[in-house]
């Protein structure tokens, strides 16, 4: 995607000039925030301030910063005070580079005091007043990494030494690591960290992540064959000893992600004499993170964990928010709770191992995020999806990071799941109860994931909550499975499972569903990309016109 460069600072160090001279050199979008604000109120800053208040006008500033999170390609100048939130800051710097202007107190003083328009200088002594903001607002500013002294610069040298600035940071993206901080309560937090090739040199950084150096990493054998040499070599390097190390095989896929394997485990760390210091490393894609984090949160009332996801969709979603659970015959991850990792290290690179129908499974994944979060990233996804599906190194990449800090800023608002994180089980009422009617074998949770979009947006639009329009659009997106919408596998495989699907039977599984509460059915359906709303009154007859219309578009029956 590309990127935004956002232009922040104190008051008359320039940021609005700068920021317009450097999108017309760059051929980039311009914003100033300032005046998008008094355009929308009708009034300058000052008249706003004296009328409202600054608190009312910080609410401005934070709804527009929202906004502006979808944009790219835009050179943003904030106002001076906007990035002293947090929640401003770690939005903005998803999606951009900031730079913090800056100048010596005189040279503020000298550039504000021709014009009468700032709010928070009030009193005869301006300059002290600026002193004491300067030093109230430090800490902040000196937190930013591209920091530029504008005070004997001209507009055009400031111009100049951002675009070689931006050519720099541009040149080591690729190889720096990106690294977003999930912080569920006051005293814990931990880190996402996403680098290519991050894999060879995650014992350095485990190191200091966790206290005890005995570790248990949980693994399938597909997996142990392509990684597990290389994972304890890292290991091994960054100073753990083997002797320590151990790893247990479980079988690879669904059916797997149960109380019996789970129950095999506890056997095997038991033997192993594991403790409540021991750490346990999920090596693998979304079965392997479920059960082991399912393992590390009920063995001994709690083991730290650690995960290292290897398919795109546990990269991209499974991996990040700390839900793990197991499944029951009767219900997808109906056994399980919230438990969060120390670390989790993500590296794109070994994306490079996975099938077609493994690359499939987590675009979708990412799609979801997608729809209910981001039209931008829909439209990234949009143009860029035969290169993803052709394994694009630098894409697919690009997609994690996104999809991650998209993901992770509502975990981070409703970790538990209390109301706004429900949004991202789009697709999934259905899709699970298609799971769980194939046995968990030979439906995959991507290809159930993708039947369950396209008929939770069929119900949205028989409600009249989405339109014709928006419903094409997500059948578009998905158009890439169309060919059989199978993964390589023939049309018939995936599709009996709604061909012959038995309605009192699907209904019934829907009951079961985690997601409802005192016996009502509760779905997220879409309104448009970026909005989708929960509704908690499914009835059957919904749900079996929409199978029965997908059948028809189909030809099921």
């Amino acid at each position: 995607m590309k990127r935004n460069i956002i232009i922040t600072g104190f008051m008359g160090t320039g940021k609005s000039e700068v920021a317009k001279q450097l999108a017309c050199k760059l051929k980039m979008e311009f914003i100033d925030m300032d005046r998008i604000i008094e355009e929308s109120r009708g009034m300058s800053i000052v008249n706003i301030f004296a009328r409202y208040g600054e608190n009312y006008f910080r609410e401005q500033e934070n709804k527009l910063v929202k906004e502006l999170s979808q944009k790219e390609n835009t050179v943003i100048a904030t106002g001076g005070g906007t990035l002293l939130s947090s929640d401003n800051a770690r939005i903005l710097g998803q999606r951009g580079q900031i730079i913090c202007l800056y100048a010596d107190s005189q040279t503020i003083y000298n550039r504000v005091k021709r014009k009468n328009n700032r709010p928070l200088l009030k009193g005869e002594n301006v300059l002290s007043e600026i002193n004491r903001l300067l030093e109230e607002r430090k800490k902040v500013y000196n937190n930013f990494t591209i920091k530029i002294d504008t005070t004997n610069l001209s507009v055009q040298e400031v111009v100049d030494k951002i675009v070689t600035l931006s050519k720099s940071v541009l040149r080591a993206k690729g190889e720096e690591m990106k690294e977003i901080k999930v912080k569920i309560t006051e005293d814990k937090e931990y880190k996402i960290c996403i680098k290519k090739g991050i894999l060879i040199n995650l014992g350095e950084h485990l190191s200091k992540t966790i206290e005890n150096k005995r570790i248990i990493i949980i693994t399938n054998p597909l997996v142990n064959c392509l990684f597990g040499v290389k994972l304890l070599s890292s290991l091994k390097k960054g100073g753990f000893n083997p002797d320590l190390i151990d790893l247990i095989e479980v079988p690879d896929g669904e059916k797997y992600k149960s109380l019996s394997t789970a129950k095999y485990l506890y056997d095997e760390l038991l033997k192993r004499k594991a403790d409540r210091t021991t750490t346990l490393i999920a090596l693998g894609g979304g079965v392997i993170g479920d059960l082991t984090g399912f393992v590390a949160a009920t063995y001994m009332r709690g083991l730290p964990l650690v995960h290292i996801p290897t398919t795109l969709l546990a990269q991209v979603d499974s991996s990040i928010g700390g839900k793990v659970a197991i499944d029951h015959p009767l219900a997808k991850n109906i056994i399980g709770s919230f438990y969060q990792p120390k670390v989790v290290y993500t590296d794109p690179e070994v994306l490079q191992t996975l099938s077609d129908k493994d690359i499939k499974n987590g675009i979708v994944e990412a799609i979801k995020i997608a729809v209910v979060k981001s039209p931008t990233f829909f439209k990234w996804i949009e143009k860029n999806i035969d290169l993803l599906i052709k394994k694009h190194r630098d894409l697919l990449c690009e997609l994690v990071k996104e999809a991650v800090s998209l993901k992770a800023d509502i975990v981070l608002k409703d970790p538990w799941e209390r109301g706004l994180r429900k949004v991202l089980n789009f697709g999934h009422s259905i899709g699970h109860a298609l799971e769980v009617g194939a046995e968990y074998e030979d439906l995959s949770h991507g290809e159930a994931v993708a039947l369950g979009m396209l008929i939770e947006t069929k119900i949205a639009r028989h409600r009249g909550i989405c339109s014709e329009k928006f419903e094409k659009q997500i059948k578009h997106i998905l158009s890439f499975l169309s060919s059989s919408l199978s993964f390589s596998r023939k049309r018939e495989s995936i599709f009996k499972y709604i061909k012959n699907i038995d309605y009192n039977q699907f209904w019934g599984t829907l009951t079961l569903d985690k997601k409802n509460y005192q016996g009502r059915m509760t779905f997220i359906l879409p309104k448009a990309l970026g909005k989708v709303i929960l509704i908690d009154d499914i009835n059957k007859e919904e749900v079996i016109k929409a199978l029965e219309e997908f059948k028809r578009e189909w030809k099921l029956c």
